[in-house]
């Protein structure tokens, strides 16, 4: 991304949320806070303007106007006017978000912006009397953009890509104008000469004339000697000013014509080229040229189609005009060219595998579709995205997956699209089936809540400086340690090397707090996305809600931010569809029409708590038990066991879901549940609470960091394992006697409790065992279970800098992660979750009477 650009949409971050935040609060009588959210909409308007952002300039420069007559009283505040402007400032969050995801300069939508726009004119309109307008006649573009500009070729002033508009304000700017003036056929005669006013502008460029051959003739006939008579339009190229102008052409103001020139103008001649074959290799070398940022490859690629064309053919005044209008365009703007020489070919979209209909029917058509794909020569990346597809088809139809190869693909999918006849038996039901697509969907990455760029204090960043200068003393001194080895006094090398080892050790962990510190950003990152999204979905769902926040300043690990955003963003949706009820509703229960949702983050421990809270209809356990009923989740016995709590945590269930209808916001049953699994990935919890007709609370309790896990590490055959050290209550050893197998099942008693033991095979050595009289344990608590694991070796706590999975082994069922042990060997990082879900537990744990008899 370019620096320009990147450091604008960090900025516009700042300006949006103060706007955001404050917005709600501006009135008639609160004059400092209207000032403020003017300066912030300047500011906005400017940056967008210097990086050439149209679309944000044209949206804030409205806003800016409609804030400022508020300011001068113009206009009376009105309540629509602060609803139009949150609608304008969303709109600029959501081109700031675009454009931070494709690293540059999007348009957005034409319609959208000037719906926007419009409607923030609007106010203006209806009080503002005598608008300002421009104080010269605007020259018609055609008269300039078809002519010769060869002047271009020495000119040295800048001219920038999109022209700022022209204001009040502005005008009296200097910039690059067309000058033309058409004046009376007796100006001479009175004293006036045109020529004589292009001479007074000092930075005049270039200038043309023109007359008819009749006018000509009199001079030339001798009828008007002295040219007095002779009438003559001119068109010049001036860097300058308005006033400038104003000055040197007084006596013909009222024919004067002006145009501001920018390149986006001059490039207006220009006709897209996709007329002829040999532009695709053109538009191909052009497009590395821009992504390059290299005009030279550009200038060669435009020779050497020049060479390629007729000289009298429109496609060769194109390929000149670029090529004389390039030395002036910055090497940021080189990718406003593209849409001359077409967009790069996409990538066919992915096949939604999401379906109304039959679904036989829309698998064989995405597979037919597969098909076509890998005919022909085939890219890795186009048989990468064809397996995926394959592969999530059989996810939901059930067939076995294929594996990364070419020619096993095109066999499968031969084989299988010509079983016509064979009907298609699916697992499921369709309603079923839907909710499974929906969930591999939803396992795409989200955008990033947080831009490339995080802000850091100095004070941090000196502290660092500090101590990575102590690191540097302790480095150092090491070859000294080294070359003491071979002396004859071996203690006082082992004491000389076990202080460095110690100060090294207080220096590394001073530099990991250091660093920790720096990752830890306010929960403000997740929370500022909130109030626009209550915003939009309580219109869309014709009710009133006010959202309140508290301990937006609550510190977190960046990478836990990301991770939080989605879940956050279901909890908030369901509190918005399910929760809150209609105004009409809330009135009929004696509550307030405006509902409420409160966000609330708080530092506990070790711990960060995040809590919303609604003060909606509550959960209905009797409907939720009908349902779990109705689904076949659970049975009547297990229902009949369970508290009110945990009755109200069964809308935790996959699959679950209370809505009447599928919407745009819920019904599908791929909510909670999601959330849930997602919060105890990264081993956090989740807690529900609620009150039948006064609202529900959701409190998720995650860890302040993952950067630094502590482990429990293990041996398990000949590799190292790691226990995250928050799901491990003890560490033990047994006799082999004590275990006590029930249905071939395997079960130890400590402390009275009866605790469930796995051998997880292919990880564990057996034979190791044998030679063992005491069994190495490792008790594990999940989920409110006990899990007996048996290791080959117990060894030490670690902490570690934990690293994700990735490739091959990026979604595996038992891993999370690895990190590397001080001698250079892996150690594996198993998930006590996923370990719960995939071991061989009994549901139910016997009684001890079952166990041993009696």
């Amino acid at each position: 991304m370019d620096q320009l650009l990147e450091q604008f949409l960090l900025e516009a971050r700042e300006n949006l949320k103060f706007i955001e935040q404050n917005l709600e609060n501006l009135e008639p009588n609160n004059r400092d806070l209207l000032e403020s959210i003017f300066r912030e909409t300047h500011t906005l308007k400017g940056g967008a303007g210097i990086v050439g952002f149209v679309p944000i300039k044209t949206i804030t420069h409205t806003a800016e106007d409609l804030l400022e007559h508020l300011r001068s009283g113009k206009i009376e505040f009105q309540e629509e006017i602060i609803e139009a402007l949150y609608d304008a400032f969303d709109e600029v969050v959501n081109l700031t978000e675009a454009a931070q995801e494709s690293q540059g300069l999007v348009e957005g939508d034409p319609k959208t912006i000037e719906s926007v726009t419009q409607k923030l004119s609007r106010f203006l309109q209806q009080k503002e009397a005598t608008p300002w307008s421009l104080p010269f006649q605007l020259l018609e573009k055609s008269m300039v953009i078809h002519r010769d500009l060869a002047w271009l070729k020495s000119y040295k002033n800048p001219i920038p890509f999109f022209q700022e508009e022209i204001t009040q304000e502005n005008l009296h700017h200097n910039r690059l104008y067309a000058i033309s003036i058409d004046p009376e056929q007796e100006c001479i005669a009175h004293g006036n000469d045109p020529l004589t006013s292009f001479a007074a502008l000092d930075t005049l460029v270039a200038l043309e004339c023109c007359t008819t051959l009749e006018e000509a003739k009199t001079i030339l006939m001798g009828e008007d000697e002295q040219g007095l008579d002779l009438k003559t339009a001119m068109l010049g190229y001036a860097y300058t000013s308005w006033e400038s102008i104003a000055k040197a052409f007084n006596a013909f103001l009222d024919d004067l014509s002006l145009l501001p020139l920018d390149i986006a103008t001059l490039l207006e001649a220009v006709q897209a080229f996709d007329s002829m074959e040999f532009f695709k290799d053109l538009r191909a070398s052009v497009q590395e040229g821009v992504k390059a940022k290299d005009k030279e490859k550009i200038r060669n690629a435009l020779t050497n189609g020049l060479s390629l064309v007729s000289s009298n053919s429109q496609e060769f005044f194109a390929l000149t005009r670029v090529l004389l209008i390039l030395d002036h365009i910055q090497e940021d703007e080189l990718s406003h060219l593209l849409p001359l020489f077409g967009a790069e070919e996409q990538e066919k979209p992915q096949e939604s595998l999401e379906t109304n209909s039959n679904s036989k029917e829309v698998i064989d058509l995405i597979l037919t579709q597969q098909q076509e794909q890998l005919e022909g020569d085939v890219s890795r990346e186009t048989l990468q995205r064809v397996v995926e597809i394959i592969n999530r088809c059989a996810e939901v139809a059930g067939f076995e997956k294929v594996e990364e190869s070419l020619t096993q693909c095109r066999e499968f999918l031969k084989t299988y699209l010509q079983q016509e006849a064979l009907p298609l038996e699916l697992p499921t039901p369709q309603e079923d089936i839907e909710e499974r697509i929906f969930e591999t969907q939803n396992k795409k990455p989200s955008k990033s809540v947080i831009g490339k760029v995080v802000k850091i204090e100095q004070e941090a960043v000196d502290h660092l400086m500090g101590v990575v200068g102590e690191i540097l003393v302790a480095k150092n001194s090491l070859p000294y340690l080294a070359h003491s080895v071979t002396s004859e006094n071996p203690e006082a090398t082992k004491r000389s090397i076990l202080e460095k080892y110690s100060s090294i050790n207080r220096l590394t962990e001073k530099l990991q707090d250091i660093v920790m510190s720096m990752r830890m950003l306010p929960m403000s990152y997740i929370f500022d996305r909130y109030p626009k999204l209550v915003r939009e979905m309580s219109k869309d769902l014709g009710k009133r809600v006010k959202l309140f926040q508290e301990g937006e300043e609550t510190k977190l690990d960046k990478n836990l931010i990301e991770m939080l955003a989605e879940p956050l963003m279901h909890i908030v949706r369901n509190s918005l569809d399910h929760g809150i009820e209609t105004p009409k509703v809330r009135r009929d229960c004696q509550k307030e029409e405006v509902g409420t949702i409160i966000m609330k983050a708080y530092s506990q421990s070790d711990k960060v708590y995040i809590e919303i809270a609604d003060d909606g209809k509550g959960i209905d356990t009797d409907t939720v038990i009908k349902k779990v009923l109705e689904k076949d989740l659970l049975d009547t016995t297990a229902l009949t066991a369970m508290s009110e709590d945990e009755k109200v945590e069964l809308i935790m269930l996959p699959g679950l879901s209370t809505a009447q209808e599928i919407s745009q916001y819920s019904g599908r049953g791929v909510g909670m549940d999601v959330v849930k699994k997602s919060i105890e990935s990264f081993g956090g919890e989740v807690r529900l609470s609620s009150v039948l007709g006064s609202g529900t609370t959701v409190i998720l309790a995650v860890p302040v960091s993952l950067a630094v896990s502590t482990l429990l590490h293990v041996m398990m055959g000949d590799n190292h394992y790691g226990f995250p050290i928050d799901s491990v209550q003890e560490s033990i050893k047994l006799e082999k006697k004590n275990i006590v197998t029930l249905h071939n099942k395997d079960f130890i008693t400590l402390r009275d409790k009866i605790i469930p033991v796995i051998f997880q095979e292919g990880m564990i050595d057996r034979e190791l065992l044998e030679k063992e009289e005491l069994l190495s344990m490792v008790i594990l608590h999940i989920k409110g279970n006990l899990v007996a694991v048996v290791v080959n070796k117990l060894l030490e706590q670690l902490d570690v800098v934990q690293k994700p999975l990735d490739g091959m082994l990026a979604h595996h069922p038992l891993l999370s992660g690895t990190a590397l042990l001080g001698n250079g060997q892996i150690l594996m990082v198993i998930d006590p979750i996923s370990l719960l879900e995939i071991g061989d537990i009994p549901k139910e744990i016997p009684s001890k009477e079952e166990l041993y008899g009696d």
